[in-house]
């Protein structure tokens, strides 16, 4: 996954998908949460932040 993107910082239990991928000017951001409705709803209240 990362070979894609390149590097990362990366604040995953990678057994517990989904993950937030954040992009910046000068880095990405991979993370999740104790559980995916958490991830999600995190993901949620990111997106209406940033809008």
């Amino acid at each position: 996954m990362l070979d894609e993107v390149g590097s990362a910082k990366l604040f995953v239990d990678d057994s517990k998908a989904p993950f937030i991928f954040i992009e910046t000017n000068s880095e990405f951001i991979i993370l999740n949460v104790e559980n995916s409705d958490q991830t999600k709803e995190l993901y949620k209240d990111l997106l209406a932040e940033w809008k």
